[in-house]
């Protein structure tokens, strides 16, 4: 796609709400375990793999995951491809993907790549 394309611009619009809903359920989460401290807690660090090519796109990804409560990016192996993404709850023994990451992605790609 060219940039000059205007069905990217409406993927924005649409990336927009959906990070805005994710970020306000991933609030009343976070605050319903802050206000419950004996909801379970268990924090750890994720290993995501992406296919996003632009930096840009993977830039967003990590920012917005960053953003997302309870979640933060530590680190991006661009070359690789791979975010590390520490959060507040991870299921026991559980490697896979955050949702919120997986429709993240999904968007940009629509947008960036």
């Amino acid at each position: 796609m060219t940039r000059k394309n205007p069905l990217r611009y409406l993927w924005l619009i649409y990336y927009i709400a959906i990070f805005l809903w994710e970020c306000l359920k991933a609030n009343v989460d976070v605050a319903f375990r802050v206000l419950h401290p004996n909801l379970p807690i268990r924090p750890g660090t994720l290993k995501i793999k992406t296919s996003l090519k632009s930096d840009i796109g993977l830039t967003l990804l990590a920012n917005s995951l960053t953003l997302t409560p309870g979640n933060t990016t530590i680190d991006v192996d661009r070359p690789a491809g791979v975010l590390y993404v520490h959060r507040l709850y991870i299921k026991d023994g559980s490697s896979e993907p955050i949702p919120v990451a997986v429709k993240f992605e999904k968007i940009l790609k629509r947008i960036f790549d």
